[in-house]
């Protein structure tokens, strides 16, 4: 699933020397789309979108499930944008199509990217419920 790459994506991005992978996350705006990203332990925050203020060891398994919504088609020319600090300091920022194509990933500081194949458009309306687990390096 998209969502569980980008997120082993983000993690390879830090530097194997720093002791903990932490995330604090705000989305202001997510028309048309509901979301709950639910990890299983690690964080100490809930809301709307699901967890949040969540730490990590290297080498934790991380598990949970995501749960979305997509209440209409998204057509070409449909974006997701991403406005993140790592480390918090570093900034990151993505700016993809949905669908059609690739989306670019640069990491900072290693400089490493990556292209995430998407799923042709449109991208039907639907509900996913999944798990995911994954090991961080």
């Amino acid at each position: 699933m998209k969502v569980i790459q980008l997120l082993s994506i983000l993690a390879i991005s830090y530097k194997l020397g720093e002791a903990k992978i932490y995330f604090d996350r705000t989305i202001e705006e997510a028309n048309g789309v509901s979301l709950d990203l639910t990890f299983q332990s690690g964080c100490t925050a809930k809301d709307t979108y699901g967890s949040n203020k969540c730490s990590f060891e290297w080498g934790d398994s991380v598990s949970g499930e995501v749960s979305a919504k997509l209440a209409q088609d998204l057509e070409q020319g449909s974006e997701i944008e991403i406005n993140l600090k790592i480390d918090r300091f570093i900034p990151f920022y993505l700016k993809c199509p949905v669908c059609g194509g690739e989306c670019k990933v640069k990491i900072p500081i290693v400089e490493k990217e990556y292209d995430i194949p998407l799923p042709p458009c449109p991208v039907p309306a639907m509900q996913v419920d999944e798990p995911f687990s994954f090991d961080l390096p």
